[in-house]
């Protein structure tokens, strides 16, 4: 029998609208991370989608997530929306 690991997570974590009702009133914007990662094993990373994050964005969300974290990105919109492969 095959054992498939699943993964729970949202599409981003930095939501302002979410402060209140999933991140508490007085958390800092720059805390919502490790926050979110508290109750959620992985994320996608929108932004990727117009640009790759700054390599020390990354390198903040590596060592702000625990071990066992995954990140996804999404496929840049030159790929998937402006060049026509097929």
């Amino acid at each position: 029998m095959c054992k498939a690991k699943v993964y729970i997570g949202i599409s981003g974590f930095s939501y302002s609208h979410w402060r209140g009702i999933f991140y508490p009133e007085n958390l800092p914007s720059t805390k919502r991370f490790e926050f979110y990662t508290n109750y959620f094993q992985t994320t996608e990373i929108n932004s990727s989608f117009y640009r790759l994050p700054q390599e020390k964005t990354i390198l903040n969300w590596y060592i702000s997530s625990p071990d066992n974290f995954v990140f996804s990105l999404k496929a840049p919109k030159v790929i998937t929306h402006l060049k026509r492969f097929f």
